[in-house]
């Protein structure tokens, strides 16, 4: 599976170079190529593709190799289990005078992450299209034309595009916003987590797809959905590391996914810590934790527009710390995935029942049975 590029149309490919010495001859070549294939493709299920031969240098050739063999993985977990894989350590160690390896992401021309967003799965973002004084702000005379704010939370200025006057005396979302063009999708550097902004009108099936055919999700066994994320959640400090744990846990046993409002707040905030926790004393340990937030409500949402193609080293989407309005939360920053629904308003943290469409959605997806968990707390407010 191919996963996106920063900011950019490309996907990365999970993949492990093994290039040959100058000294291996070309005996020791075949021969070693010949048994990394049957180890790669017999007895570690993980590896997706094998390549070998003087093509690699051709399809690699910014990292300097010329020849050599190349492992593509689905996923970052599927590369860090084959990697820790005894089998694996062995024959490198046995063959470590005659080659060496190196772990990196490669730049796919084969697959175009703007193809399958815009064409193949058609996930858009939502947004107004027309500026409507919110009732309050229109009996305000002290406030100037600029700074009156929208019916969708918007000052005029930070609409997306220019916006006309609606004659309407009240804004409704069902009439003043459409859907638009997306333009954020990609994965933030500081915690590798992939996101997307959609349209909240965007079919389920659709982002199911994207988690499972593009993103390269395991199946899981087991889906947990912490509803809330609320900051009055309470618990003493024995239960709440007891829930945690079993939480964590269950993740683990299952393979299963841990679905929440994904916002740096109450329980979902424990459960981000409880996740660090576990990679602290596990690092190879990999948990699914997918964050279901309101685009609207996403502090520093701005940075996580991509506004030009770009490579790696130009990526600067981040999740900072500058202060926060009303109605937002910071993303929670031990989350694997981001789905941030976009209904065409700021602020506010409702979505309604999409949350629960979408792992039902996900549930039905593989043959494989899934089962389905939810955990209730106050919401957000």
């Amino acid at each position: 599976m191919f996963q996106r590029a920063a900011n950019g149309a490309k996907f990365l490919r999970h993949v492990v170079l093994f290039k040959f010495k100058d000294t291996a001859s070309q005996a020791d070549i075949t021969k070693i190529q010949n048994e990394f294939r049957a180890l790669a493709t017999t007895k570690v299920p993980q590896v997706q593709k094998f390549e070998s031969g003087t093509h690699i240098g051709k399809e690699s050739s910014n990292q300097g190799f010329t020849h050599g063999f190349l492992l593509t993985f689905n996923n970052e977990q599927d590369r860090d289990i084959y990697m820790a894989h005894d089998d694996h350590k062995a024959f490198v160690k046995l063959q470590q005078g005659i080659i060496d390896k190196k772990v990196f992401e490669l730049q796919s021309d084969d697959d175009d992450w703007t193809r399958v967003i815009h064409h193949d799965l058609n996930i858009k973002r939502r947004t107004c299209t027309t500026f409507i004084p919110q009732l309050s702000a229109t009996s305000d005379s002290s406030r100037s034309r600029d700074n009156v704010q929208c019916g969708c939370n918007r000052l005029r200025r930070e609409h997306s595009w220019d916006v006309f006057d609606g004659n309407d005396p009240e804004w409704n979302k069902n009439r003043h916003t459409t859907s638009a063009y997306n333009n954020a999708y990609g994965y933030i550097p500081d915690t590798h987590a992939h996101y997307i902004r959609c349209d909240i009108e965007t079919q389920p099936s659709a982002l199911v797809q994207l988690m499972f055919d593009v993103w390269g999700v395991n199946t899981p066994r087991l889906i947990m959905c912490i509803i809330g994320g609320a900051k009055y959640f309470k618990l003493n400090e024995r239960l709440e590391r007891e829930f945690m744990k079993g939480i964590i846990k269950a993740a683990l046993r299952a393979d299963g996914w841990i679905v929440t409002t994904g916002f740096k707040a109450g329980v979902v905030q424990l459960v981000g810590e409880a996740i660090h926790d576990h990679k602290v004393t596990n690092p190879r340990s990999h948990i699914t934790a997918i964050g279901f937030s309101k685009w609207g409500a996403t502090k520093n949402r701005t940075s996580l527009i991509t506004t030009k193609i770009a490579t790696n080293s130009n990526q600067n989407t981040t999740i900072n710390t500058s202060k926060r309005r009303k109605g937002e939360q910071d993303l929670e920053p031990n989350h694997t995935h981001f789905l941030l629904l976009d209904d065409g308003t700021y602020y506010g943290y409702d979505i309604g029942d999409y949350r629960t469409k979408f792992v039902l959605e996900a549930s039905r997806y593989k043959e494989d049975g899934t089962f389905i968990v939810i955990a209730k707390s106050p919401v957000i407010g």
